[in-house]
Protein backbone atom coordinates (compact mmCIF):
# COMPACT_ATOMS: atom_id res chain seq x y z
CA UNK A 1 0.00 0.00 0.00
CA UNK A 2 1.92 2.99 -1.14
CA UNK A 3 0.06 5.32 1.40
CA UNK A 4 0.96 2.75 4.37
CA UNK A 5 4.86 3.55 2.67
CA UNK A 6 4.66 6.97 2.99
CA UNK A 7 3.38 7.36 6.16
CA UNK A 8 6.25 4.86 7.36
CA UNK A 9 8.63 6.84 5.56
CA UNK A 10 7.82 10.33 7.89
CA UNK A 11 7.60 8.19 10.76
CA UNK A 12 11.03 7.19 10.29
CA UNK A 13 12.31 10.42 9.50
CA UNK A 14 10.52 11.91 12.35
CA UNK A 15 11.99 9.15 14.74
CA UNK A 16 15.70 9.99 13.28
CA UNK A 17 15.09 13.96 13.60
CA UNK A 18 13.96 13.47 16.88
CA UNK A 19 17.09 11.52 17.98
CA UNK A 20 19.71 13.73 16.56
CA UNK A 21 17.74 16.84 18.09
CA UNK A 22 17.81 14.78 21.41
CA UNK A 23 21.39 13.98 21.31
CA UNK A 24 22.88 17.38 21.44
CA UNK A 25 21.52 20.18 23.90
CA UNK A 26 21.77 22.48 21.74
CA UNK A 27 19.70 20.88 18.78
CA UNK A 28 16.66 20.19 21.33
CA UNK A 29 13.59 21.65 19.73
CA UNK A 30 14.83 21.01 16.58
CA UNK A 31 12.33 19.88 13.54
CA UNK A 32 11.81 20.26 9.73
CA UNK A 33 9.22 20.01 7.34
CA UNK A 34 8.74 17.47 4.87
CA UNK A 35 7.30 17.49 1.48
CA UNK A 36 7.27 14.17 -0.44
CA UNK A 37 5.97 13.02 -3.80
CA UNK A 38 6.08 8.64 -4.66
CA UNK A 39 4.83 8.21 -8.09
CA UNK A 40 3.37 4.66 -8.24
CA UNK A 41 1.82 3.76 -11.97
CA UNK A 42 -1.25 6.10 -12.11
CA UNK A 43 -1.32 7.94 -9.10
CA UNK A 44 0.83 10.36 -7.24
CA UNK A 45 1.15 10.07 -3.27
CA UNK A 46 1.73 13.22 -1.58
CA UNK A 47 3.30 13.31 1.74
CA UNK A 48 3.62 16.51 4.48
CA UNK A 49 4.18 17.75 7.16
CA UNK A 50 4.77 21.66 7.99
CA UNK A 51 4.89 24.27 5.77
CA UNK A 52 6.35 23.20 2.22
CA UNK A 53 4.25 22.73 -0.28
CA UNK A 54 3.89 20.09 -3.44
CA UNK A 55 2.19 21.42 -6.66
CA UNK A 56 1.18 20.47 -9.81
CA UNK A 57 0.96 21.77 -12.86
CA UNK A 58 -1.02 20.31 -15.79
CA UNK A 59 -2.52 21.51 -19.22
CA UNK A 60 -1.03 25.21 -17.61
CA UNK A 61 -3.37 25.01 -14.57
CA UNK A 62 -1.03 24.95 -11.23
CA UNK A 63 -2.74 23.49 -8.11
CA UNK A 64 -1.81 23.36 -5.10
CA UNK A 65 -1.84 19.75 -3.81
CA UNK A 66 -0.83 20.11 0.27
CA UNK A 67 -2.04 22.07 2.87
CA UNK A 68 0.54 23.95 4.84
CA UNK A 69 0.83 22.91 8.70
CA UNK A 70 0.58 26.32 10.16
CA UNK A 71 -1.50 27.73 12.93
CA UNK A 72 -3.34 30.84 10.71
CA UNK A 73 -3.73 28.18 7.72
CA UNK A 74 -5.77 26.11 10.16
CA UNK A 75 -7.77 29.56 11.52
CA UNK A 76 -8.78 29.65 7.26
CA UNK A 77 -9.46 26.34 6.96
CA UNK A 78 -11.71 26.38 9.91
CA UNK A 79 -13.42 29.45 8.32
CA UNK A 80 -12.27 31.97 11.77
CA UNK A 81 -10.40 33.98 9.49
CA UNK A 82 -9.93 35.04 5.76
CA UNK A 83 -7.32 34.73 3.37
CA UNK A 84 -6.59 38.03 3.20
CA UNK A 85 -6.38 38.66 6.57
CA UNK A 86 -3.71 35.49 6.09
CA UNK A 87 -1.56 36.84 4.50
CA UNK A 88 -0.61 39.46 6.40
CA UNK A 89 -0.93 37.87 9.82
CA UNK A 90 2.34 37.65 11.82
CA UNK A 91 1.81 33.90 12.97
CA UNK A 92 1.73 32.72 9.63
CA UNK A 93 4.93 31.21 9.94
CA UNK A 94 4.04 29.05 13.27
CA UNK A 95 4.11 25.60 12.68
CA UNK A 96 1.46 22.94 14.10
CA UNK A 97 3.38 20.16 12.63
CA UNK A 98 7.16 19.80 12.05
CA UNK A 99 8.94 16.64 12.05
CA UNK A 100 11.25 15.72 14.70
CA UNK A 101 9.26 17.69 17.21
CA UNK A 102 7.63 15.56 18.90
CA UNK A 103 7.83 11.50 19.59
CA UNK A 104 5.26 11.23 16.20
CA UNK A 105 3.68 13.35 13.77
CA UNK A 106 0.64 12.52 12.00
CA UNK A 107 1.44 13.54 8.11
CA UNK A 108 -0.74 14.94 6.05
CA UNK A 109 -1.12 12.04 3.01
CA UNK A 110 -3.07 12.12 -0.27
CA UNK A 111 -3.90 10.04 -3.66
CA UNK A 112 -3.64 12.57 -6.57
CA UNK A 113 -4.46 10.97 -10.37
CA UNK A 114 -1.04 10.98 -12.53
CA UNK A 115 -1.31 11.58 -16.62
CA UNK A 116 2.02 12.17 -18.61
CA UNK A 117 2.92 15.76 -19.37
CA UNK A 118 2.20 16.33 -15.12
CA UNK A 119 5.02 18.51 -13.65
CA UNK A 120 5.44 18.28 -9.68
CA UNK A 121 7.18 20.94 -7.81
CA UNK A 122 8.31 20.52 -4.05
CA UNK A 123 8.81 23.27 -2.33
CA UNK A 124 9.99 25.40 0.72
CA UNK A 125 7.94 28.24 1.63
CA UNK A 126 11.43 30.49 0.96
CA UNK A 127 10.19 29.83 -2.76
CA UNK A 128 6.60 30.31 -2.24
CA UNK A 129 7.08 33.13 -0.23
CA UNK A 130 8.63 35.70 -3.07
CA UNK A 131 7.49 34.07 -6.19
CA UNK A 132 3.93 34.16 -7.48
CA UNK A 133 1.73 30.97 -8.45
CA UNK A 134 1.28 32.62 -11.86
CA UNK A 135 5.50 32.82 -11.93
CA UNK A 136 5.98 29.25 -10.84
CA UNK A 137 3.75 27.99 -13.26
CA UNK A 138 5.70 30.01 -15.87
CA UNK A 139 8.56 28.29 -14.72
CA UNK A 140 7.64 25.12 -14.81
CA UNK A 141 7.04 25.22 -18.53
CA UNK A 142 10.84 24.95 -18.82
CA UNK A 143 13.20 21.77 -18.22
CA UNK A 144 12.61 20.26 -14.68
CA UNK A 145 16.18 21.28 -13.40
CA UNK A 146 16.25 24.72 -15.47
CA UNK A 147 12.74 25.62 -13.53
CA UNK A 148 14.32 24.48 -10.32
CA UNK A 149 17.29 26.14 -10.01
CA UNK A 150 14.85 29.52 -11.51
CA UNK A 151 13.07 29.24 -9.10
CA UNK A 152 15.57 29.21 -6.11
CA UNK A 153 17.12 31.74 -7.73
CA UNK A 154 14.47 33.88 -8.32
CA UNK A 155 13.79 33.66 -4.62
CA UNK A 156 17.03 34.63 -3.45
CA UNK A 157 17.07 37.86 -5.88
CA UNK A 158 13.73 38.77 -4.32
CA UNK A 159 15.85 39.12 -0.89
CA UNK A 160 14.94 35.76 0.66
CA UNK A 161 16.36 35.63 3.77
CA UNK A 162 14.46 32.10 4.55
CA UNK A 163 15.55 28.37 2.89
CA UNK A 164 14.99 28.45 -0.85
CA UNK A 165 14.37 24.59 -1.83
CA UNK A 166 13.30 23.40 -4.98
CA UNK A 167 12.53 20.24 -6.94
CA UNK A 168 10.70 19.43 -10.42
CA UNK A 169 9.79 16.42 -11.80
CA UNK A 170 8.15 16.17 -14.79
CA UNK A 171 6.08 13.01 -15.68
CA UNK A 172 6.85 11.95 -19.69
CA UNK A 173 4.74 8.78 -19.25
CA UNK A 174 2.73 6.49 -17.43
CA UNK A 175 3.39 2.52 -17.19
CA UNK A 176 0.67 0.49 -16.93
CA UNK A 177 -0.61 -2.24 -14.31
CA UNK A 178 -0.75 -5.78 -15.32
CA UNK A 179 -4.38 -5.10 -15.37
CA UNK A 180 -4.36 -1.99 -17.76
CA UNK A 181 -1.86 -3.96 -19.88
CA UNK A 182 -4.44 -7.06 -20.04
CA UNK A 183 -7.53 -4.80 -20.60
CA UNK A 184 -5.86 -2.78 -23.56
CA UNK A 185 -3.78 -5.92 -25.35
Amino acid sequence: DPEEAARTAVSHANRFVRDAAMAIPERRGMGCTLSALMLVQDRAITAQVGDSRVYRLRNGDLAQLTAEHTFVEELVAGGLMDRETASRDPRSHVLTRAVGVEDSVEPEIAAHDLLPKDVFLLCSDGVTNLVSDERIAEVLLLPPSEAAWTLVNEALQAGGHDNATALVVRVDDIVPTDSQSIAAG
